[in-house]
């Protein structure tokens, strides 16, 4: 008895859980950062190749949050703006391989795939 009894209570635990969808997502103090950031808006609706060809993504790094957004269109790898839509710059190499080495990464906001 005790043993069904494990098993049902396991079962409702997973199905009370809720998963996380990408527009529950909290970024930059608003939800749903694809539709409420202006500038981050814009930037999206120029994708081409849709979640499978670009991605954003929320990273915090020291103590800021960043979001990175690889294009399928873009010359680059990817673009590193801060909340307020500004781009990120580094001063030198040292300065992207730091960021690339300490950021962490918080939750993807589009797409299915990342740098």
């Amino acid at each position: 008895m005790k043993k069904y009894l494990s098993l049902i209570l396991l079962i409702f635990l997973f199905a009370s859980c809720k998963k996380s969808k990408k527009d529950d997502i909290t970024a930059c103090g608003v939800t749903n950062p694809i539709q409420n950031l202006t500038w981050l808006n814009q930037k999206a609706k120029l994708f081409t190749g849709g979640p499978e060809l670009n991605g954003v993504v929320l990273y915090k790094y020291k103590d800021s949050e960043i979001i990175q957004i690889n294009q399928a269109v873009s010359s680059k790898a990817y673009d590193i703006y801060n909340c307020n839509g500004q781009v990120v710059m580094f001063n030198d190499a040292n300065g992207l391989d730091n960021y690339i080495a300490n950021r962490k990464k918080v939750a993807v906001l589009y797409g299915n795939w990342e740098y």
